[in-house]
């Protein structure tokens, strides 16, 4: 007997996922290390959800502490994006993803961290 799913099923799974991404996103990237280079449109829109994390997040800035606004961005499976870039939602705000979780068994939908910026 073999445990586990199948692809098909898998397959399945992540179609009826991609129903529970209502927020259209759109990646920005640098495509050069440029200081001067901007970002720039990259790869389709995609439909993906904006989550707020519990708990808190600060940093020091000069001699203060600054409070960050951190969201998990779930997108599909293929979805291009890595650390560094600017994802921009339907309603205009902006957040820098700070890290991308590695795919792992059964891996169903991309999670990235990302910080709220705009």
């Amino acid at each position: 007997m073999e445990w586990g799913i199948t692809e098909r099923e898998l397959e399945s799974i992540r179609a009826e996922q991609l129903k529970f991404m209502p927020t259209p996103l759109q990646v920005y990237r640098k495509l050069s290390n440029d200081t001067d280079s901007e970002f720039v449109k990259y790869g389709p829109e995609v439909n993906g959800r904006l989550t707020p994390n519990l708990g808190s997040l600060w940093r020091g800035v000069a001699d203060r502490y600054e409070g960050l606004t951190m969201f998990s961005l779930t997108g599909p499976l293929d979805w291009d994006i890595k650390a560094g870039d600017q994802v921009y939602d339907a309603y205009g705000r902006v957040y820098v993803v700070r890290d991308v979780k590695d795919p792992a068994t059964y891996h169903t939908a991309l999670q990235c961290l990302a910080e709220q910026v705009d």
